[in-house]
């Protein structure tokens, strides 16, 4: 009988030390995926990260935007990266960024001279509804001819910007909260289980 109860618990022990493993490289691996991505942007400063991104001849375009899901009404930043794909720096290019919707100018500006790269401006979206935002590369050296980039951006209403640009990092820790939750659980039922055995 001693023997018995001796071999139950630990087989439960051993039970136990697995989930317990699995829950530990579990934890570790979420860590590595979360903390990666700094560490990427940390090596790569010039990078946008959840960037749209477009490449037409020698240039290479990022456009992000702050919240992700501009609300109509309130203001919101936009960022560009200009980059060449053969890796020489970009100083002083002329731009011209221009906002339409409905094939109609809302916004074109005078051209704008992009020093290292980066460029960031503020603009209010009247009102919902898929707008295009052309980033236009005034007299491309290597074809005497203006570049087009065309990016779409979704403006959304108040309520329903708000909760599509917020909710995907609470959706992410809602989920791993869930997971940790049910797994605290079926450990506790199987140690429960075990040890009435063992008794």
């Amino acid at each position: 009988m001693h023997l018995k109860s001796t071999g139950n618990f630990n087989l439960s022990k051993d039970i136990s030390s697995f989930y317990l493993v699995w829950f530990k490289r579990t934890l570790i691996t979420v860590a590595i995926l979360l903390i990666t991505p700094f560490f990427l942007v940390q090596c790569f400063a010039d990078q946008l990260t959840n960037a749209l991104q477009q490449r037409i001849g020698n240039y290479d375009i990022q456009m992000k935007t702050e919240p992700n899901i501009p609300i109509a009404n309130e203001t919101a930043n936009i960022t560009l990266r200009i980059a060449s794909v053969n890796g020489d720096e970009i100083v002083d290019l002329p731009v011209i960024i221009r906002i339409t919707k409905d094939n109609v100018v809302l916004s074109n500006s005078t051209p704008i001279f992009i020093q290292y790269g980066h460029y960031t401006f503020s603009y209010k979206f009247p009102q919902a509804g898929i707008y295009a935002m052309n980033v236009v590369i005034q007299n491309d050296p290597s074809s005497n001819q203006d570049i087009i980039f065309t990016f779409p951006l979704n403006i959304s209403e108040g309520f329903v910007g708000f909760f599509y640009s917020y909710s995907y990092s609470l959706l992410f820790i809602g989920a791993l909260s869930i997971a940790i939750t049910i797994f605290t659980v079926v450990v506790r039922k199987r140690n429960s289980k075990a040890n009435q055995r063992s008794v």
